[in-house]
């Protein structure tokens, strides 16, 4: 059963996979023959130079090919790889006059009597399957490959694809014409115009060009264990952006902005719980119900402050999500804090990430999250070191043996500059990381959703906060002038972020939905709330910059 493609539509931010191998091989186009071509350094496939020779048969092409599939196509329970054939002709094209070879020469042959019409698509899957139909007898190498169109025996096209990158595809554009890696693939579907700006797959999920599309496919009893237990976890199938899967693992998240699961539950998905998913890199999903937040943009902005200023922190963007087809509400769609966070952040996922609730001198208690079991000799290390006199020239020294300095400031300054009250400050709700490359501590903003709420009283104060690290360092005049030199630079980058047109695109974005559901209890924020809220917090960034320097000086 084909259930779905991926979302050519969807967002874009850090596009931190854009270097791509040079890919050797060879195209022929309508030839009849095997035109060879040099390795280029474009990442591009080589293109043939030589005129048709063929001119009776009709120009039919591979169009697009993927070899890592990992979470773009789901097809009978699992993701093969395929191969995209399109008709650039005028000329019908019967199904048995079809051939596709891989570089083992094992033949995929069209069955006869299904035809492909003029600008039509074939999808062909290579699932080294034996059941015929469009199923091919071989799987494509993620590490290169080569295949071969034929027409009539004729070898009428052929792509070598070189080692190539997960969900990703090289494709033609506009369809039949040059090749051009893309994230934004499209199989049995046309390529469009041009492909992806991006290579990073996340960027299909973090942008303001669309909403994530999410049904949550759930049996009466799975909804009857959540609304009469909201912490139970259920097992449901899900379908993002037309991509149908399952079973995923689905349970109610939060404390505070905690709901049922009949009103607007914040949810968390875990995708691989069962078997081994992943959608667009990506292993679990946070939807956040946004309840305490007329103005949809509160954690938005704020992770987007932090991964501005270099603190890892989460990607965000929007989406609807149905229970059975049946709305839910609008959501914001967030990466979680787990291993493919850490490898897109951090380029590794072999370090040590804790849930960190209380102080460094009660990590014992932190809640180890990806490393397991956490090795904590390294917090012991910084809990010596903070519990025992102040934040001189030569104890700041000896603390970044063991901690990002910069990192933790950065993200002490940005937690008061959006009034996160429950992070360090408290100190309650922060990840923390060790990073093997470097061997140092990061610290990680969590659960930023009540902020933003007053800039002239709490976040007036850049000082602001209970971590022991914190009142350590400004005990001491070396490293309060260095917390000064760092909070400088935040709202320097602030002002550097241009703000007032951030907060246009996200206006456009976000004014259609809001007030839309105004009437609905799960989520009855009305449009002039909405617009109140949202000018409150661009107020707020226009001057929060000169609030930390009027500190800072």
């Amino acid at each position: 059963m084909l259930l779905a493609a991926c979302s050519p539509t969807l967002e874009a931010t850090s596009g931190t996979s854009s270097v791509l191998e040079p890919v050797p091989g060879y195209t022929g186009r309508d030839t009849g023959t095997v035109v060879e071509s040099k390795p280029v350094d474009t990442g591009e496939p080589p293109v043939d130079t030589e005129d048709d020779a063929e001119e009776n048969l009709p120009h039919v092409v591979i169009n697009e090919v993927q070899t890592k599939n990992a979470s773009t196509l789901f097809v009978d329970d699992a993701f093969p790889d395929w191969i995209e054939i399109y008709n650039d002709s005028a000329e019908s094209i019967d199904y048995g006059r079809l051939q596709l070879v891989d570089e083992n020469d094992l033949p995929w042959l069209g069955a006869e009597g299904t035809v492909l019409s003029p600008g039509g698509f074939v999808l062909v899957y290579a699932d080294a399957s034996l059941e015929g139909g469009l199923h091919a007898p071989f799987a494509l190498d993620g590490d290169g490959d080569e295949i071969t169109l034929k027409l009539d025996g004729v070898v009428v096209d052929r792509i070598a694809t070189g080692e190539f990158l997960e969900d990703a595809s090289w494709a033609r554009f506009p369809d039949g014409g040059a090749w051009a890696p893309t994230i934004d693939c499209t199989p049995g579907g046309t390529n469009g115009s041009v492909p992806s700006e991006s290579l990073d797959i996340g960027d299909t999920l973090f942008d303001l060009s669309g909403d994530q599309q999410i049904n949550l496919i759930m049996s009466s009893s799975a909804i009857n264990s959540l609304t009469s237990n909201s912490y139970a976890e259920v097992e449901i199938d899900i379908d993002i952006n037309g991509t149908e899967f399952g079973p995923v693992d689905l349970r109610i998240r939060g404390s505070a902005t905690r709901q049922a699961f009949t009103g607007k539950a914040s949810l968390k998905i875990d995708l691989n719980e069962h078997v081994d998913i992943k959608y667009r890199d990506l292993e679990k999903i946070m939807l956040i119900n946004m309840v305490w937040d007329s103005s949809y943009i509160r954690e938005y902005v704020g992770y987007a402050l932090f991964r501005e200023a270099g603190v890892p922190a989460a990607r965000t963007s929007y989406a609807f999500v149905s229970v059975n087809d049946d709305l839910m509400g609008y959501y914001l769609f967030a990466e979680t804090y787990d291993d493919a966070f850490l490898r897109h952040w951090f380029g590794n996922d072999d370090g040590y990430l804790w849930e960190a609730n209380g102080d460094f001198s009660s990590y014992s208690a932190w809640d180890c999250e990806e490393g397991y079991p956490c090795d904590t000799e390294v917090l012991q290390e910084i809990s010596s070191i903070i519990s025992s006199g102040s934040g001189t020239e030569d104890e700041m020294a000896e603390l970044e043996q063991y901690v990002n300095l910069d990192n933790l400031m950065r993200e002490w300054v940005l937690e008061n500059a959006i009034g996160q009250w429950d992070g360090y400050t408290s100190p309650h709700n922060f990840r923390v990381y060790w990073n093997p490359d470097d061997g140092l501590i990061y610290m990680i903003p969590s659960s930023i959703d009540y902020t933003f709420d007053n800039p002239y009283t709490w976040s007036e104060n850049i000082f602001y906060g209970n971590g022991q690290m914190m009142r350590w360092c400004w005990s001491a005049t070396a490293c309060t002038a260095r917390y000064e030199s760092v909070a400088i630079e935040v709202a320097d980058m602030i002002d550097e972020m241009d703000w007032d047109s951030r907060l246009d695109e996200l206006y456009v974005h976000l004014e259609p939905n809001a007030g839309r559901d105004q009437n609905d209890p799960r989520s009855n924020y009305t449009k002039s709330q909405f617009d109140t809220a949202f000018e409150y917090i661009r107020t707020y960034m226009q001057e929060i910059p000169d609030v930390i320097r009027g500190q800072a000086m």
